[in-house]
């Protein structure tokens, strides 16, 4: 089985991950391990890739309940040159708090994006350009076609 393709706000939770450097792995010969923490700091993740496998498994709430493939594991493959990784895009997305937005809008993703539309056009990168660069590593995960790795894990609590 393979993970579900996530919609496009998580590429930009993974981006602003990036940009925060809220994400630390290890590497060994055929893992790769991250502690991946939320905007809030409130939760820590755990992320392990497989390259030789091509398979991922996080305790994010996307992977867990919907088996999307989640911000933190889309991080880990960004920064491992998997999945593209446009440093632009990234830094205008920095320090957003994913969840208070989220819960602002009571989880409406298009509510969600378009204040993170706005945020990123104050920082000098427009609406269609995140989009395109986020279509881009979409289009990366299904072709990567990325299993899971072994039994799912509850998410951590916290905020």
């Amino acid at each position: 089985m393979n993970w579900h393709i996530p919609p496009r706000i998580k590429v930009y939770g993974a981006l602003g991950c990036i940009a925060d450097e809220r994400i630390t792995f290890e590497e060994s010969d055929d893992c790769c391990v991250a502690k991946v923490f939320s905007s809030s700091n409130g939760k820590c993740y755990t992320v392990t890739w497989s390259k030789a496998k091509n398979a991922i498994m996080s305790n994010d709430n996307s992977s867990y309940w919907k088996a999307e493939l989640g911000y933190p594991s889309i991080a880990l493959l960004m920064l491992n040159d998997i999945l593209p990784l446009d440093k632009k895009l990234s830094n205008s997305l920095k320090g957003i708090l994913w969840k208070d937005i989220n819960q602002k809008h009571k989880n409406d993703w298009a509510k969600t994006e378009e204040e993170v539309y706005l945020v990123a056009h104050r920082r000098g990168v427009d609406k269609e350009k995140l989009k395109v660069g986020a279509e881009k590593v979409l289009v990366g995960i299904e072709k990567l076609g990325v299993g899971l790795l072994g039994e799912k894990t509850m998410p951590p609590e916290g905020h």
